[in-house]
């Protein structure tokens, strides 16, 4: 039974004139052609090509072959048309932390939909259940931060961005222009209720710091935490992303005096949708030990 393979290479035989040129457009050696096109006429018991100084010449068998074979290579690339289409049109299984689908991915999502790309978000409050979500196919593509990698994981480092202090604009520290770690942690504190990475980020830094967390309240939505700290019950901090997008007259925010105090945000991915972000994020950057 001859392949899809020999079709193709008798077709480009046929259509280039000759042996050599087609050895050329296929990118292998002229002998290893020769040898493809005689075992194709050993399958089919019949001589399809004469070969000649100027060329080749189809037999009256070649050229039934040849109509047959071009209309079964048509139907194919037909096929793979359609086949690409249903892929574009397959919607990206999206998932992120909350802060991320808040204020780091809207204008990449709306980039998208210009596109005609359809996309499911998933939102889930860790990197841990984002990654799980990732590795049983529930998501194609998910941002996470903090991340370490993970071997055969395909992933890039986007950014990386500081946490900043949020503070009641009365507040005696809101008059400084930045705030050691001391400063603030010493403070009474609104902040993330467990599981949460940013939750971990901080407690990472206390104990660093050797500052014991002065807590007076958690909260699970992290949207909540500037209203209560605007009403004075405690200070906190957020990622510097959504500190740009607080527009509260009651709050200030202040940068912390410590590189450390920051995280670092990451996109795990499988291999299908590597175009589309290497078109929105550019080449591939080092991410802790993954394989991106």
């Amino acid at each position: 039974m001859f392949t899809l393979r020999q079709l193709h290479a008798f077709a480009t035989v046929v259509e280039k004139g000759s042996l050599n040129k087609a050895a050329d457009a296929l990118f292998v050696s002229q002998p290893a052609l020769t040898k493809q096109m005689s075992q194709l006429e050993e399958q089919l018991q019949c001589r399809l090509l004469i070969r000649k100084t100027t060329g080749v010449v189809l037999t009256e068998a070649g050229r039934h072959f040849y109509s047959r074979a071009r209309a079964i290579l048509a139907e194919i690339e037909q096929i793979e048309r359609e086949m690409r289409q249903f892929a574009e049109e397959a919607p990206l299984r999206m998932g992120g932390l909350p802060s991320l689908v808040s204020y780091f991915l809207p204008s990449f999502i709306h980039e998208l939909h210009t596109r005609g790309q359809a996309v499911e978000m998933t939102v889930a409050d860790t990197t841990d259940q984002l990654i799980a979500k990732w590795r049983d196919g529930m998501c194609d593509v998910v941002f996470v931060q903090d991340f370490a990698g993970g071997s055969g994981m395909l992933s890039r480092r986007l950014l990386e961005e500081p946490y900043v202090a949020v503070l009641p604009v009365a507040h005696p520290l809101a008059q400084l222009p930045s705030l050691a770690p001391q400063d603030f942690l010493t403070e009474p504190l609104v902040v993330y209720k467990e599981p949460c990475d940013m939750r971990e980020s901080w407690l990472r830094c206390c104990e660093r710091w050797g500052i014991p967390p002065k807590t007076v309240l958690e909260l699970d939505a992290n949207e909540s935490i500037p209203m209560y700290v605007a009403r004075g019950i405690g200070i906190s901090f957020v990622p510097r992303m959504m500190a740009e997008h607080l527009h509260m007259p009651a709050l200030v925010t202040k940068p912390v005096r410590d590189v450390q105090f920051c995280r670092t945000i990451d996109v795990v991915y499988t291999p299908a949708w590597e175009r589309v972000i290497r078109q929105w994020w550019g080449a591939p950057q080092p991410a802790g030990q993954s394989g991106g």
